[in-house]
This record gives structure tokens, C-alpha cells and sequence, in this order.
């Protein structure tokens, strides 16, 4: 839950970048919920058994192409980018390849500021410039160990909307 709130958080303040709409807004959420369910199968290879996961299984009331990108964006929010050597991803049409790059972004960031599993971060807000994004996270994020897969988390984000992230935490008294 903690994903789906910080990468509802980045979707609206990043929105002057990505000028998405509340039907990518939704396709978002639903990935963010779905992205660890290939946890069943374990940690290995689990961004793809979410992938295949949300491709196969009928109970999850989704369409067709909205859910072949909601399971793309969760396939991408770890290890390799979405890349025209991935076959799923080859096959969209240009703007969803787009969209699943943008929308993997911000699941990708979202999930590293939640690397840890301790609800640390409380309150996210956004600051663009034509060359940074900052991100002001609130709370108790003060992990080395969190700060590190946050920036790690961050590089696509970078490539997608042409800035470096920066990040900012509240100092501690």
C-alpha cells in the first residue's frame, strides 16, 4: 500500500512533466498493487512472475491492453529497463511504450523510497526545474542502505523526464 500511495503522490506532482490523465493515473495504482505479487514464487525473477502473473490470471478483472500494461509496468519496477529487445514491450504501439516507460518510472522511484519496508516516508512533494527534480520526502528516512536503492530506483526516472532527481529530507534536531 505504502508503493501505491508514494507512486499516486509522484504521478500528481510530476504531472506537469508527464501531463498523464486519470485513466494512466488508475493503470499506476493497479501496478503499483500488483508489482510483488510474484513474491508467491519468491524473490528471484519475481518482477517477471508478477509480470506473467497479471498476464494469466482471469480473476483479475482487467481488459486486454490496459492489462498488458499494468503488468509491463510491473515487470519494469526493478532490474532491466523496458527495452525493444523485450518482446511484450516491442509490441506496443509507440505511445503505450511511452506511457509504460513513464509509468515505470515512477513505480521504480516509488518502490525505492519504500526499499526498506518501514513506511518511512510519511509525505512526498516535488519541486521541477528545466534540469532537476527534487523530491522533499517527510518522515524517518534515514537509512544509508534506503537512500542508496532510492538513487539507484531514481536513474530511470532521470532518462524518462531529462533530470537529475535530488533528494531532500527533513534534518533532524
Amino acid at each position: 500500500m505504502q508503493v501505491t500511495r508514494l507512486s499516486r503522490r509522484l504521478f500528481d506532482a510530476l504531472q506537469p512533466l508527464h501531463r498523464l490523465g486519470h485513466a494512466d493515473r488508475f493503470i499506476l495504482e493497479c501496478a503499483a498493487l500488483l508489482h510483488d505479487i510474484g513474491w508467491a514464487h519468491g524473490r528471484r525473477r519475481h518482477h517477471k512472475n508478477s509480470r506473467d502473473m497479471i498476464l494469466k490470471d482471469k480473476s483479475i478483472p482487467l481488459a486486454g491492453r490496459e492489462r498488458l500494461l499494468i503488468a509491463l509496468i510491473a515487470r519494469y519496477h526493478r532490474r532491466s529497463e523496458p527495452t525493444a529487445s523485450h518482446r511484450h514491450y516491442r509490441e506496443l504501439e509507440r505511445h503505450d511504450r511511452r506511457l509504460v516507460r513513464q509509468l515505470s518510472a515512477l513505480l521504480r522511484m516509488a518502490d525505492g523510497l519504500d526499499n526498506e519496508h518501514r513506511l518511512a516516508i510519511r509525505n512526498l512533494a516535488a519541486e521541477i526545474t528545466p534540469h532537476e527534480i527534487t523530491l522533499h520526502c517527510g518522515g524517518n528516512f534515514d537509512s544509508p542502505g534506503g537512500l542508496r536503492s532510492a538513487r539507484a530506483k531514481a536513474l530511470l526516472l532521470e532518462k524518462v523526464f531529462e533530470r537529475r532527481v535530488v533528494f531532500t529530507f527533513p534534518t533532524k534536531h
